[in-house]
């Protein structure tokens, strides 16, 4: 059967430095940020088990270029080999794009009580974490072949996603993990068994979250206890940022500001 084709290079997208984007989480990942440390996981803590790799049509490539090459199963094992090392020897924080909540991010990823997200753009994302990757994820049809000039070219393999995931709209950045990602290239698909992420400092949180948004329906009681909590780390300045979700404003508070 004949697939479809998905042409990468005309594509590919990036995101302006105004880019808006949105960090949905726990509040046991918020308080970090209070001290400016935000935690990254690897790629191999994510849900999704195809984090990390590339289109399953760059191997089907790989063995239809190459079948009566002698090096065949040398390069299978290398393409193994890059993909663990991607899923095991990078940092990766994900953000949703969007100039508006997702009450779908909010259900997955800052459900209440103690749902936070903060608000921020690309620029200053960058700007205060200067990571050594970043870039919108690239989301793919994972039946269609993947037409490029070289299967090594086009994205960096942590911002290739199937397009099941396309609502998420994630723009990521990362940290290189320099001593697996030399273990990986001098000794090639090597054995891992750390899966734990780690905090990275920022600059300036007053440069980095624009707003802080509590989930739907937090009562008062668990705002005021976040408002205790910035006082108490020399945050209070934060306290002016916090809102409430506006997926829990009634049609009628709407409708009245709409006369």
């Amino acid at each position: 059967m004949k697939r479809n084709v998905d042409r990468i290079e005309e594509r590919v997208v990036n995101a302006s430095p105004e880019t808006t984007v949105w960090r949905y989480m726990r509040l046991e990942r918020f308080l970090p940020l209070l001290k400016n440390n935000m935690y990254f996981a690897r790629p191999i803590q994510f849900d999704d088990r195809w984090e990390g790799m590339f289109p399953p049509s760059y191997l089907r490539q790989l063995h239809s270029n190459n079948e009566t090459h002698r090096d065949l199963p040398l390069m299978t094992e290398h393409l193994a080999a890059r993909r663990n090392m991607h899923r095991h020897a990078h940092f990766v924080s994900c953000w949703h794009i969007s100039e508006f909540e997702s009450d779908a991010m909010w259900r997955l990823y800052g459900l209440a009580p103690e749902g936070i997200a903060i608000k921020s753009t690309v620029g200053d994302l960058l700007e205060c974490f200067r990571p050594h990757g970043s870039g919108v994820v690239q989301y793919y049809d994972q039946t269609a072949d993947q037409q490029t000039s070289n299967i090594f070219s086009g994205p960096h393999d942590i911002l290739w996603k199937r397009q099941d995931f396309a609502w998420e709209r994630e723009y990521r950045i990362w940290f290189d993990d320099d001593k697996m990602i030399d273990a990986f290239t001098k000794e090639g698909n090597i054995a891992v068994s750390q899966v734990e992420g780690e905090f990275f400092p920022f600059t300036d949180a007053q440069q980095l979250i624009k707003e802080i948004v509590v989930a739907p329906f937090v009562s008062n009681e668990q705002v005021e206890i976040l408002k205790a909590v910035l006082a108490q780390n020399m945050r209070k300045w934060m306290t002016q940022l916090i809102r409430s979700s506006n997926t829990e404003r009634a049609w009628e508070e709407y409708a009245r500001e709409s006369k």
